[in-house]
């Protein structure tokens, strides 16, 4: 039934195709196909629909020349190569665009992401001076305010007070991206009031900000205030306990490693900020399901600043939604190297994947190989190994180490209730009624 179901997606995916290239572009779909390259286009379209990324390039490489013609080929070129990390032929093909006077959002955004990456702040301006952003939509036309606002401070060499009447012009229902846009203006200009700012922003009780404080610490630290870096990461690590990017932090300070994993960010370079604006936004498209243009801006923020490790985080995330799991794979790969936080973390998430490809036990394998290595495990990742032997009928296994953790925490805390309930599951399947049930009422 399944492959039934399959087969007539692929039928109404040609149909579709076709219909769509005939009516949009009799001109082009004839040099198409007068030159042999149909097969390649509708080839590497369908590819970079199904997430065969790899594919969608190699497909759509054969007929570059096809832009002059066929826009929509344009559109999926451009995104196969910033899908495929071709930072720099995207910028090229981009630039080929503008030339011809046939660019569009994607690729103008790229070509100004280049310019910004190599310190070229002029060409980015006019770039983004001489734009007709009639097609652009209110997240596009942001985006390009925003990035030519902080263009601005850097080419006219502004200060803090004509920055922040010139950030102040942004659109008012982005309160949040304004409140962030305001604390990195203060830590650019390094102002006596960068540290009430980031700790305004960190705890605010109406959104969650607590990644920045990844960034407020690491400002302190900079500065040498480190007693007071320790004591804000662990305030906020009391509230956020198994947050990602502070959890590594952590480890990384303790372990006295001075570049963070290479999650280096610096808030007095433009790039860096326009590069967590590109994530802000890839996060808020990942939320609403929208993988692969939050995938787009993810990889452009990975270009402006490669060495910021944790972005690849939330490519990962999307990349085994989307069912990619083989791009996802090597990514976790490489993050698993990262340190303690970011390996346990890795590790959880190829030991999914594997289970999704149906192999338990592998995936059992590589979550136990990576537990054993931890030092001292803190309770959550204790809690969490506990669970997935439990999900994966590993009842005894499971119970030693839901133990393990109940014995150490109080009664009032989170993850009681959800032991004891996990305990008591595992009893239950062994036949341990009595045992099961205790815990069961104690969960309650």
């Amino acid at each position: 039934m399944n492959k039934f179901f399959k087969l007539i997606k692929i039928i109404l995916q040609t149909i579709f195709f076709c219909v769509f290239l005939f009516i949009n572009q009799v001109k082009g779909i004839e040099k198409i196909y007068t030159s042999d390259s149909l097969s390649n286009y509708f080839s590497g379209v369908l590819a970079l629909d199904n997430n065969k990324l790899k594919d969608s390039y190699d497909f759509l490489k054969k007929i570059e020349n096809l832009n002059d013609k066929h826009s929509n080929y344009s559109k999926s070129y451009i995104e196969s190569l910033i899908y495929n990390s071709k930072y720099y032929e995207a910028s090229r093909y981009a630039n080929l665009l503008r030339k011809k006077k046939l660019n569009f959002y994607e690729s103008d955004i790229i070509l100004v992401s280049k310019f910004i990456k190599n310190n070229q702040y002029n060409k980015a301006y006019d770039y983004l001076l001489s734009l007709e952003k009639e097609e652009y939509s209110d997240l596009e036309i942001l985006i390009h305010q925003i990035i030519l606002s902080w263009i601005k401070v850097e080419k006219f060499k502004l200060n803090l007070n004509d920055s922040q009447t010139t950030l102040k012009s942004l659109d008012t229902r982005f309160k949040n991206i304004k409140n962030i846009n305001s604390v990195f203006l203060n830590c650019y200009f390094d102002s006596p009031k960068t540290q009430e700012s980031f700790e305004k922003l960190i705890n605010n009780k109406k959104t969650d900000f607590s990644r920045y404080t990844f960034f407020y610490v690491n400002y302190l630290n900079k500065k040498s205030f480190f007693e007071k870096a320790n004591l804000i990461l662990n305030k906020k690590l009391k509230v956020t306990p198994r947050n990602l990017l502070l959890n590594q932090l952590k480890l990384d300070i303790n372990n006295k490693k001075s570049n963070y994993l290479k999650n280096e960010f610096n808030c007095k370079r433009v790039s860096n900020i326009i590069a967590e604006l590109f994530y802000i936004t890839a996060n808020a498209l990942s939320s609403q399901s929208i993988y692969s243009y939050s995938n787009f801006y993810l990889h452009l923020a990975i270009f402006l600043i490669p060495d910021f490790f944790s972005y690849n985080t939330l490519l990962a995330e999307n990349l085994t939604i989307m069912g990619n799991y083989k791009k996802a794979k090597k990514i976790y790969s490489v993050l698993s190297k990262g340190g303690g936080a970011f390996n346990w973390h890795s590790s959880k998430q190829l030991a999914l994947i594997d289970l999704e490809q149906n192999k338990p036990d592998k995936a059992i394998q590589i979550i136990k190989n990576s537990y054993l290595k931890i030092k001292k495990p803190s309770i959550y990742q204790t809690y969490d190994y506990a669970n997935f032997l439990k999900n994966n009928e590993k009842f005894n296994q499971s119970i030693r180490y839901y133990t393990n953790v109940i014995e150490k925490i109080p009664k009032s805390h989170e993850l009681y209730p959800k032991a004891k309930d996990g305990r008591g599951i595992s009893y239950e399947q062994i036949g341990e009624w009595k045992k099961a049930e205790k815990d069961f009422l104690s969960s309650l």
